[in-house]
């Protein structure tokens, strides 16, 4: 039988003059050899380097050539590299590669087809300038190459070649090609060895890795200590940022200690964190070298452990901000002391009723209340903080260490929102603290400045007001000193009881109530002729002023508990009693202004 028929070579060139044809294979040999190169591929244990080193030999002695090698394909680098040889005389013979393409490994490997060179010396063809030289070295005049492969697979070249000039047959290219395809099972087989014991390894170290995080997530370790196992088990610098639970931000080197600033100087990637579908903070992972694909299965696995232990912690945090809020209006409901049931329950949360309470109470939309309650929630040193939600409004209860802290945070976070604050003075009542905050709240409501934050305390005199329960001279001061200037106002149009306001706080001074009230100089001293007729004192005394002034806070303050004291005409008013301001100019009559 002829082998022909297994390949079609390609003859590069001609014969070479002198060139010596080379011997025919018998086929009972060439079967003979084939049988035990096939016989060493199906052993239990191949031996890789040892089955190559055959097929050279083998393909040297059956087509008595002088040397024989197999060169592979490196599918990293794309090369045909040397990896055996047989009858090679020069050191840098095993040294000798080429790019896939050039030379005849890459031609062969390129076209899929055995080449003959039978003047490889005058051959031309791109190659390496070391390759053509070894060759030189080595003497090689006549050769052969066949491609190795698998398939669509490129596994590398078997050569033959002779430092005589031959001549080599059809018959020879095709048993060549036969070798190199025995060849390249045992190439194959070894590759498809190794990933398989690859794909194994990673996973016993994939099993292993999900085990440690699966421990690490039951054993209660915090986010810090899930953090710390997966920075040993991918031996990376990595650094968490989260939104959800303390601490916010945690950064661990591979042997648990906190990284060096040089250590986190490369960014290699970032593993996003998501809760219910958001994402909610990311690891980062520090090192130069690129991330393999056991480092990148524990990252993933590791940031679901650490999204598990968000969740079970928000759970946690959740629960105990509800009983705190739970807490917090059994005292605004609670008699004053609190009983041993809600004591004891204060002390399970850390709650020192023994020590000042103040109230903070927030009137503002709800998504403003919301990212307030957040805001409120935040761990903070010393002191205790309690949230409740009601309709439109939030309460926060600090005690224990002074809440001036908290305001100013709570100011901040309010800053550009159209939300009213109420703060109370501290004390132990909790719900004397409510009530004062409370009234502040409304107090700012219903204030012409309308203030964002009112403190009690901020209030001075007129604090005492806001709990009285009969405050029968507080009105009548209002009224005796206001009264008939809002009847006028209401009757006439006009706008007096405003410009009286405007000349207390500007301390007489007629251009600024001029520039306050948005009228001309003259409208003010028309005005304030007007408005000496209704007063009951005149302007100029200072009693007279520091009563008018309190007049006014103390209306306010009766407006914040919805009590419009200037609402109705003031007692023994008529009509009959506006009269018009004698001696006024046309122009600066009523209702000219």
């Amino acid at each position: 039988m002829s082998f022909e028929a297994l390949a079609s070579p390609l003859a590069v060139d001609g014969d070479r003059p002198h060139s010596v044809p080379a011997p025919e294979v018998p086929t009972d040999a060439a079967f003979e050899e084939l049988v035990a190169i096939g016989a060493a591929l199906s052993a239990d244990e191949v031996d890789l380097d040892r089955v190559l080193a055959l097929v050279v030999e083998r393909a040297s002695a059956l087509l008595h050539t002088d040397v024989a090698w197999i060169a592979r394909f490196e599918h990293d680098s794309a090369e045909v590299r040397v990896h055996v040889s047989h009858g090679t005389l020069q050191p840098d013979f095993d040294r000798m590669k080429v790019p896939f393409g050039q030379g005849l490994g890459g031609t062969v490997l390129d076209l899929r087809r055995t080449l003959v060179i039978t003047d490889y010396p005058s051959y031309e063809h791109d190659t390496e300038p070391f390759v053509r030289d070894v060759m030189a070295r080595e003497g090689v005049t006549s050769v052969m190459c066949a491609p190795m492969s698998r398939g669509a697979h490129m596994v590398g070249a078997l050569y033959v070649a002779n430092r005589r000039s031959t001549r080599f047959s059809s018959s020879h290219a095709s048993l060549l090609s036969t070798l190199a395809a025995q060849a390249s099972i045992a190439l194959e087989n070894r590759r498809l060895y190794h990933e398989q014991l690859a794909k194994m390894r990673l996973l016993e170290e994939t099993f292993e890795i999900h085990h440690r995080l699966g421990e690490a997530a039951v054993s209660d370790l915090g986010v810090e200590g899930v953090l710390r196992t997966l920075a040993g088990l991918t031996g990376r610098v990595l650094r968490l940022e989260q939104n959800r639970v303390p601490p916010f931000v945690a950064a661990v080197a591979a042997d648990g200690t906190p990284p060096s600033d040089e250590a986190c100087a490369v960014l290699a990637t970032i593993v996003p964190i998501a809760l219910h579908g958001r994402q909610v903070g990311h690891i980062s992972v520090y090192g130069v070298d690129p991330l393999r694909e056991l480092e990148t299965n524990a990252l993933t696995h590791g940031a679901t452990v650490l999204t598990l232990e968000l969740m079970k912690h928000e759970a946690a945090h959740e629960a105990e901000w509800r009983l705190r809020g739970e807490l917090l209006e059994d005292l605004l409901a609670s008699s004053t002391p609190p009983d041993d049931a809600l004591l004891a329950r204060a002390h399970r949360v850390g709650l020192d009723l023994d020590a000042p309470a103040q109230m903070l109470v927030v009137e503002a939309e709800p998504e403003v209340l919301g990212r307030l309650e957040a805001h409120a929630r935040r761990p903070r040193r010393g002191g205790t903080v309690l949230v409740a939600s009601r309709p439109a409004h939030l309460l926060i209860a600090t005690i224990g260490t002074p809440g001036s802290d908290l305001v100013a945070s709570v100011e901040r976070e309010l800053a550009g929102a159209r939300a009213l604050m109420g703060v109370s003075s501290r004390g132990h009542d909790f719900a004397a603290a409510l009530r004062e905050a409370q009234a502040c709240v409304a107090f700012a409501r219903r204030s012409p400045a309308r203030p964002a934050v009112v403190e009690h305390e901020g209030l001075g005199a007129l604090r005492f007001m806001l709990d009285a329960g009969e405050p029968d001279q507080s009105r009548s001061l209002v009224r005796e000193r206001l009264g008939r200037v809002a009847d006028y106002d209401r009757r006439m149009g006009t706008s007096l009881l405003e410009t009286l306001r405007a000349y207390l706080e500007c301390d007489g001074h007629h251009p600024s109530v001029a520039r306050r009230c948005h009228v001309h100089r003259s409208t003010v001293k028309y005005r304030l002729g007007r408005l000496a007729e209704l007063l009951p004192s005149p302007l100029t005394g200072a009693e007279a002023k520091f009563e008018l002034l309190l007049a006014f806070r103390l209306l306010e303050l009766f407006r914040a508990r919805n009590e419009d004291l200037l609402a109705m005409p003031a007692p023994g008013t008529t009509s009959l009693e506006v009269e018009p301001f004698r001696g006024a100019s046309p122009r600066n009559r009523p209702g000219s202004d």
